[in-house]
């Protein structure tokens, strides 16, 4: 059966009409449509603003509404909202205790400048920060990723490694970065004294990754040096650990042959035992075997023998006194029971 002329005009008109709808959808998205430096925000205006609990635990997203559209201006305005402190009664703002004081977009990658403070909290407090700010931030239209700068310098983690630019799911499956991998732990660490001739111990309560040996964190921690007053580094940040690992009872760590050549203010005496002091504080390590170099050296220093492993040294110990009976405690240090 043939259409009636009537019905043919009307097919015909309805086609036309499709194709200047297709014609001017395409021109207006053209037009909104620009550079990576648009103003437009396209995505919706409701979102999510992460903060800490209060445990100091997770983050929480909490609704928000924001009133700017161009992106960079979007940008500052959930970073004020995220350093408020009366945001809400249960949540505890990420930019706190520092500063964000600029920030730059780049092929979608927002570059944040921070101050020091950042550095100065413990571990479990910088990640649950970070993971606020970047599952906030990568909401905005023309964000898909997040990196933090120091002084100009990308932040590095304990181990040196910069971070990188990273986005919200890495914080759910990347290792290293999902909060539910750290732990709270306090540690015992050697350092040196002022004129670096004997040991100061010094308790560490910190979060650590649970993903790292704890043999590694403590070693790296010595690198990271003293945080507080009466303590000095033995070991130069710039020492390069190369491997720990620990069998029956002894901890093997070894470290690059550039290790010979640091700026050490300490007595090489110091230097070794600060190392050994620390990692039989652990359990289940009564010796700890150092090599510098491949193949390793000998002697550190031409003072300290590390052909065979090491066990403490208390008499390096500064206020150390040896227990006249089993019920009389030291001064400073008790000597570990095993």
């Amino acid at each position: 059966m043939s259409m009636p002329y009537f019905m043919k005009q009307k097919s015909k008109y309805a086609g036309c009409l499709l194709l200047v709808l297709v014609l001017v959808t395409g021109l207006l998205a053209g037009c909104s449509s620009g550079t990576e430096e648009s103003s437009s925000a396209a995505r919706p205006d409701s979102m999510q603003l992460y903060f800490l609990n209060q445990d100091g635990t997770t983050i929480i997203g909490k609704g928000y509404t924001p009133a700017a559209e161009d992106r960079d201006k979007r940008i500052s305005e959930c970073l004020e909202q995220l350093k408020r402190e009366d945001f809400s009664s249960d949540a505890v703002p990420p930019v706190r205790n520092y500063s964000v004081t600029g920030f730059t977009v780049t092929k979608h990658r927002l570059a944040l400048e921070i101050t020091e403070g950042f550095r100065e909290q413990d571990t479990i407090t910088q990640t649950l920060q970070r993971a606020a700010l970047i599952s906030t931030l990568c909401q905005i239209n023309g964000v898909e990723s997040v990196g933090f700068f120091v002084n100009g310098l990308e932040l590095r983690d304990a181990r040196g490694q910069t971070y990188g630019y990273m986005t919200p799911d890495q914080f759910a499956k990347g290792s290293g970065t999902n909060i539910q991998d750290y732990e709270k732990a306090a540690i015992r660490l050697y350092f040196a004294n002022e004129a670096g001739t004997m040991l100061v111990p010094v308790t560490r309560t910190d979060f650590y990754n649970t993903n790292v040996p704890m043999e590694q964190y403590v070693v790296e921690q010595l690198i990271q040096g003293p945080r507080g007053e009466g303590s000095y580094a033995c070991l130069p940040g710039t020492s390069k650990l190369t491997g720990v690992t620990s069998r029956d009872g002894i901890c093997y760590v070894s470290f690059d042959a550039s290790f010979l050549s640091e700026n050490f203010t300490a007595s090489p005496e110091v230097v070794i035992y600060s190392i050994v002091n620390t990692l039989t504080e652990l359990n289940g390590i009564s010796k700890v075997q150092i090599s510098i170099g491949d193949p390793p050296e000998m002697a550190f220093k031409d003072t300290i023998a590390l052909g065979t492993p090491l066990e403490r040294n208390l008499d390096l110990i500064e206020g150390y006194t040896a227990p006249e009976t089993a019920e009389t405690q030291t001064p400073a240090e008790e000597k570990k029971t095993r």
